[in-house]
């Protein structure tokens, strides 16, 4: 191997760890700000503790529906929360967050 080879592969080497070292820098604090995010929504944006409790526990207060599903249990994937989240569940009492839900078919292939 030349020595410029093992130059190239020891930059490219050094590129990759400092790469890595900066996205595990940020990632803890881009991931702090989606808690952040997500729990202002839950709090005061979405109205959901009314529903599922304080706690995610369904424990309501009995403002709407007598206790929502505990979502500390929940089985779901990320892709099936945020869905649940914008679509609602249809005959049921958990409504739909996203305004243009069903004037397309965008949730559940329906439309209002």
């Amino acid at each position: 191997m030349s020595r410029s080879s093992r130059s190239r592969g020891s930059h490219v080497s050094l590129t990759a760890v400092i790469g890595t070292v900066v996205f595990l820098a940020w990632a803890p604090a881009a991931v702090a700000q989606d808690v952040e995010d997500g729990q202002r929504i839950w709090k005061e944006k979405a109205g959901c503790p009314l529903c599922h409790g304080w706690a995610d526990d369904g424990l309501a207060s009995g403002f709407h529906n007598q206790g929502g599903l505990p979502l500390r249990k929940t089985q779901l994937t990320r892709d099936q929360i945020r869905m649940t989240i914008r679509c609602g569940r249809p005959g049921t009492v958990m409504p739909h967050f996203d305004r243009f839900a069903y004037t397309d078919k965008r949730c559940y292939g329906m439309t209002a």
